[in-house]
C-alpha cells in the first residue's frame, strides 16, 4: 500500500453494510483510502455515513494524513487543518 491510493465518489452502498467495512479491511483503507466528494454535484453520498463506523485513526488518516502523505505535504499541515476545523 505505500505506492498505492484510491478515492472513490460516489461509493456504492452494498446489500449489507458490514461487506464495504470488510472491503475497506481487506485493502487497509486506513492506509490507502483519500477523502473525496462529488462536489459539485448534487447527487452526492453522504461521507459521514461510512466515517460514523470508522475509528478516529481511520477517519484522521483518510480525511488528513493520506492526502498530506500522498501531496508530500509538510507534516504540520496536519495539525493547521485541525485547527481550521474547531474554528
Amino acid at each position: 500500500p505505500e505506492h498505492l491510493r484510491l478515492s472513490t465518489q460516489p461509493i456504492e452502498d452494498p446489500a449489507k453494510p458490514r461487506h464495504l467495512d470488510q472491503i475497506f479491511d481487506m485493502i487497509q483503507a486506513d492506509k490507502v483510502l483519500l477523502f473525496s466528494s462529488d462536489f459539485p454535484h448534487w447527487d452526492f453520498d453522504d461521507p459521514f455515513f461510512i466515517m460514523k463506523r470508522w475509528t478516529e485513526g481511520t477517519r484522521r488518516n483518510v480525511c488528513y494524513r493520506n492526502p498530506i502523505e500522498s501531496l508530500r505535504l509538510p507534516e504540520e499541515t496536519v495539525h493547521m487543518l485541525e485547527q481550521a476545523q474547531y474554528a
